[in-house]
């Protein structure tokens, strides 16, 4: 669930989670990043209104294999942060859900009507919450990613989806974006391999036995009565019709009958 200034903080670093691994890390304080509840059917292109936003003009924007991370310039546990040497820290550690990216949301951290007062200080999302992510060029002004922030189970310090929006004074926007698809990607596949199978299948039922004289085919070996008859009527036939040929070829009926010669000798000619 997305974790609004709840973030665990090392020397004004996120501390990483057990088996945590930083894969892309922004230029330090280049950041900067705006929040504000966005109600479900909302297009993505509303504007905040007046009195609902969080902003930080400067931060260090964080993204590993499990949750992406903005901290902002100045963050400490006093000011909406959790260091990483206090007693939430050690109750953050104790805490099951440390592996699945929840252990930014301390339990000793702020309320939740607390930490709406405060200035935006960090912003801990896991990945799977961090959802409709878009890169926007516009001509005019920075460069900007935003994304909607689910807010899971309300614990986090969000009651409502929440639309953030990094903007980048610098460069690094593309390769944020792409690190953030990339991640995504690869946890959707190993998801899907190491999952249940989409349709398990069937059972194998071995086929019932049968006895020797069942598996004898039951289709005749001989040819019907009817088809005998049939085949000694035709063969009868064809020995007639050999015989009849070969008597005219005997009897030389089958011969053309001979040219009887001219009786007249062929006109211009002479003995």
């Amino acid at each position: 669930m997305a974790a609004l200034n709840w973030t665990m903080l090392g020397a004004g670093r996120p501390v990483p989670l057990p088996s945590e691994k930083w894969l892309w890390t922004s230029s330090p304080n280049s950041i900067a990043a705006s929040l504000f509840p966005h109600p479900p059917g909302s297009p993505l292109n509303v504007q905040p209104k007046k009195g609902e936003e969080l902003r930080a003009s400067r931060g260090t924007l964080y993204v590993s294999q499990k949750r992406v991370v903005y901290v902002a310039e100045g963050a400490s546990s006093d000011r909406g942060g959790v260091d990483q040497a206090g007693p939430s820290s050690r109750a953050a550690e104790a805490t099951g859900s440390l592996a699945s990216g929840q252990a930014s949301i301390a339990p000793g951290g702020l309320p939740q009507e607390a930490a709406k007062k405060v200035p935006l200080q960090s912003l801990s999302v896991p990945l799977r919450f961090f959802v409709d992510g878009r890169f926007v060029q516009p001509w005019f002004s920075a460069t900007y990613y935003e994304a909607l922030c689910m807010e899971g189970d309300k614990s986090g310090g969000l009651e409502l989806p929440h639309l953030v929006r990094f903007y980048f004074k610098e460069s690094g926007g593309y390769d944020f974006w792409t690190t953030v698809e990339e991640v995504k990607s690869r946890a959707e596949l190993t998801t899907r391999r190491g999952g249940p199978p989409v349709e398990p299948l069937p059972l194998y039922s071995p086929p019932p036995s049968t006895s020797a004289s069942s598996a004898v085919p039951n289709h005749p070996t001989q040819p019907s009565d009817p088809d005998l008859l049939a085949a000694q009527v035709a063969q009868d036939a064809e020995d007639a019709e050999e015989a009849q040929m070969e008597a005219r070829c005997e009897t030389g009926g089958d011969r053309p009958p001979p040219v009887p010669a001219p009786d007249e000798a062929p006109p211009a000619y002479q003995a």
